[in-house]
C-alpha cells in the first residue's frame, strides 16, 4: 500500500511520510532506550573486564609510573568520563591506584598534596559522594 501511495499526488505523499514518520518515532524511541541500556551494559562489561586486566597485570608492582602507564589502564581512561562512577565504585570496592585516572577524567584533585593512600581513597570517595556519582 505504501508503495501505491507513493505513486500518487505528491500532497499524498507528504502526508504519508508524516505518518510514518510519526510511526517510526515510537520505535525509535524504544529502540534508543534499548540501545542505550545495551550500551551501559557493555560500557560496564568492558570496564570491569579491563580493570580485571590491569589489577592482575601489575597487582605485584611496585612502581606507580608502570600501573599508570599499563595499556588496561589507559583504555580506562580512553573510555571517558562515563567511566568515573564505575572507577569510584572500583576505588570503594577494592582500593587501587585509580587517582590519576580520576584527575584526568575529572579536572579536579580533592587530595592534598601529602595525602597517604588512604586518605586519598577517602577524599576521591567523598568527593563522588558531593557530586552525586556514588552513594
Amino acid at each position: 500500500m505504501l508503495v501505491n501511495n507513493l505513486r500518487a499526488s505528491r500532497c499524498n505523499n507528504v502526508v504519508i511520510f508524516t505518518d510514518f514518520t510519526r510511526n517510526n518515532r515510537k520505535h525509535e524511541s524504544a529502540l534508543n532506550y534499548f540501545f542505550e541500556e545495551e550500551i551501559e551494559v557493555n560500557m560496564i562489561q568492558r570496564f570491569n573486564k579491563l580493570a580485571a586486566k590491569w589489577q592482575n597485570e601489575t597487582c605485584g608492582l611496585s612502581s606507580i609510573t608502570k600501573k599508570i602507564t599499563n595499556f588496561n589502564y589507559l583504555k580506562i581512561i580512553a573510555m571517558g568520563k562515563t567511566v568515573v562512577p564505575l572507577i569510584l565504585h572500583s576505588l570503594a570496592q577494592q582500593p587501587d591506584h585509580w587517582f590519576v585516572a580520576l584527575k584526568v577524567l575529572t579536572d579536579q584533585d580533592p587530595t592534598s598534596p601529602n595525602s597517604s593512600f588512604e586518605e586519598a581513597v577517602e577524599a576521591w570517595l567523598s568527593w563522588g559522594k558531593q557530586e552525586g556519582l556514588i552513594d
